[in-house]
């Protein structure tokens, strides 16, 4: 008897053990499948989350509904990134301003959701600063098949965004929020930090991506004078040193982005905006995360910012300090629509820049308030 009593709890410690593993792949599967933990709840409240599991890359519109209602699903990477109501025409969820209609469609799904809430809808949305100056949640459901109404979407001193329905010149819904990640996606800052330290950890071993070969057109290009170098002039961000400038020489007729030890200045802001420069840099970032936590990981530079353009980055470089082998940059990554800049350290040796292969050195600060980041240049 005591023999089948340890066979029968063997068995039972081994039918534990298979399923937490069952669970934790279930679990792990769940996060990695969704971008953000609140779509996934919104998943599992509507009970279809099976289905949205198998959905290959692509947008679904008017495919599936809830309570009636089309809904909008967006699936990039193999991540669910977007669950809604179906708004929006697709042209506006391609635009600049598709944060916005993404936010407006997933927010008036989420409060008619089954879903545990710590406040009432009325309490969120006071507390979240989402306020309709005219008509309510509701209304906007059903101007959607309502031919005659015009949408409009637009930033208010950057700090929010107002998205209006118009029907004959007279305004029939407004709402104004902020333009703020945490609020668009329903997330949290630790949430954001881990899944972006998630996203670099995954990108650490793969083979890094090809770099871009866009032609560059003479008209484009400003001379130095008494030099043999071109820029190609973009924007600034609140300070002249912090640019997206690019810089060319002339070989045999042909523009070629400067990436040589004789010019480290220009070559250090070419591999960090261009995306022109062919190299094997690892990138040691050590992510400055809330609540004085640092996580640090290790990225193919190619990677690194092919990774943030595309999540909608623009970047800006400038120089800070300029040493006999080492020189420290400052990059900043910024996210207009989405209300976010990342900022990093980089620091480079020098010696290095000719063979286009090292360490670069970096620390990192993400998802900064767009409205706070003059603050940082103080």
């Amino acid at each position: 008897m005591p023999r089948i009593l340890y066979m029968l709890q063997a068995l039972r410690h081994g039918f534990l053990i298979l399923l937490s593993f069952i669970v934790m792949r279930v679990d792990i599967y769940a996060q990695t499948r969704y971008s953000s933990h609140a779509l996934g709840h919104m998943a599992e409240a509507m009970q279809i989350s099976g289905i949205f599991d198998t959905l290959s890359d692509g947008a679904y519109q008017n495919v599936y509904s809830w309570d009636n209602h089309s809904l909008n699903i967006i699936v990039e990477d193999s991540e669910v990134v977007h669950i809604g109501y179906s708004l929006f025409p697709p042209e506006i969820l391609k635009n600049d301003m598709s944060p916005a209609c993404r936010f407006v469609e997933q927010y008036l799904l989420w409060v008619d959701l089954p879903i545990e809430r710590q406040f009432s809808i009325a309490q969120d949305m006071e507390i979240k600063n989402i306020h309709f100056e005219y008509g309510n949640r509701d209304e906007v459901k059903s101007l959607v098949k309502d031919t005659s109404i015009s949408v409009y979407v637009s930033m208010m001193d950057g700090k929010y965004y107002n998205v209006s329905w118009i029907r004959d010149n007279e305004m029939v819904c407004s709402v104004t929020f902020p333009i703020d990640y945490c609020l668009l996606h329903n997330t949290t800052l630790h949430e954001n930090e881990e899944k972006l330290i998630s996203d670099l950890s995954r990108l650490r071993d793969l083979r890094p991506d090809s770099v871009k070969t866009w032609a560059i057109s003479p008209l484009d290009l400003i001379k130095i004078a008494d030099t043999n170098i071109f820029i190609l002039q973009r924007d600034s961000i609140y300070i002249s040193e912090l640019n997206n400038t690019q810089y060319f020489t002339i070989e045999d007729s042909t523009f070629k982005p400067i990436f040589s030890s004789d010019l480290p200045r220009e070559s250090f802001s070419n591999l960090a905006v261009s995306n022109r420069i062919s190299n094997r840099y690892l990138t040691e970032i050590k992510i400055v995360q809330y609540g004085r936590r640092n996580t640090t990981v290790t990225v193919p530079f190619v990677n690194l910012m092919n990774y943030f353009k595309k999540k909608g980055c623009t970047p800006f470089f400038g120089v800070m300090e300029n040493n006999d082998s080492t020189m420290r940059g400052l990059l900043l990554l910024a996210n207009i629509p989405e209300g976010y800049c990342h900022t990093i350290r980089l620091d480079i040796d020098t010696n290095d820049i000719d063979t286009g292969e090292g360490t670069i050195a970096g620390r990192m600060v993400a998802y900064i308030p767009i409205s706070k980041i003059k603050k940082l240049f103080q």
